[in-house]
């Protein structure tokens, strides 16, 4: 898909875009600061990398967001989010791979620095679970369209041990730090999705 077209709609109605530098239109984006992705206050990332993606989905699916960082694998470290409405810092609890905590669909997915992912780290939204797979939306993988009606991207096989009751999660490109959980009883205010002019 060239940059900056949809792929495919994450739970919530959230469009995933294009990453795809090499066919972004130069006459649009004539400087870097136009890749920033910003609407009103809202502060996004990079146009259309994956920590863009988290941070949107994040806005306007649960109505947090989290602090800028130079890269993805970053994130895990974070203590906490923050409540777009009020700055509240709500607590966001770190799990690493292969434990016995599962991901939940609208966890963040953070991988580490290295494979395909080299220097940068990798994130994705978690949208389904179950004991032999975890399906991801997610920005900058494979810049490809999504089968029609799917709300995900990939899929990602998991060697879960019923025994230990331990879950980890495999990717062949990388691997897999651990995913982040807001807290049980935290309450969702979504923002609405803002509408948008060129740069898309």
């Amino acid at each position: 898909a060239p940059f900056g077209a949809v792929m495919g709609y994450a739970p919530g109605g959230i469009p995933a875009y294009s990453c795809d530098y090499d066919t972004a239109d130069r006459t649009v984006y004539t400087s870097r600061a136009l890749f920033q992705h910003k609407v009103g206050k809202l502060y996004y990332g990079f146009r259309y990398q994956c920590v863009e993606f988290a941070r949107r989905w994040l806005i306007h699916a649960t109505g947090v967001t989290f602090s800028e960082v130079g890269m993805a694998y970053e994130i895990f470290d974070m203590p906490h989010a923050i409540r777009v409405k009020d700055e509240e810092k709500i607590p966001w609890t770190n799990i690493p791979n292969g434990s016995s905590e599962r991901p939940v669909p609208g966890a963040v997915l953070i991988w580490n620095e290295g494979g395909e992912f080299r220097r940068t780290g990798h994130i994705a939204i978690v949208v389904e679970v179950s004991d032999e797979w975890v399906r991801v939306a997610e920005q900058n993988m494979d810049d490809t369209y999504w089968p029609l009606g799917q709300n995900w991207a990939r899929q990602l096989a998991v060697e879960y041990d019923k025994a230990k009751g331990t879950y980890f999660i495999q990717e062949v490109d990388g691997s897999i730090k651990g995913w982040k959980h807001l807290p049980k009883d935290f309450v969702c205010d979504p923002l609405p999705l803002p509408e948008e002019s060129l740069p898309p």
